[in-house]
């Protein structure tokens, strides 16, 4: 947990999930998580950034 009490690994692990198996919503609707919005946004964002990189080569 970070200092706000919001959890990087959880916002990682759903990022992980939406980017792959479109259910990383799961992990923000479970009540013993509280996933960092913004690190959420920044692994998914990158993830699809590296999608998108390797599928134009």
């Amino acid at each position: 947990m970070c200092e706000y009490g919001q959890s990087r690994s959880a916002a990682c692990a759903s990022a992980i999930l939406e980017h792959f198996y479109h259910n990383g919503i799961s992990v923000f609707a479970d009540y013993r998580y509280y996933p960092n919005q913004m690190v959420f946004h920044k692994v998914f964002d990158a993830l699809n950034h590296l999608k998108r990189t390797y599928q134009h080569k």
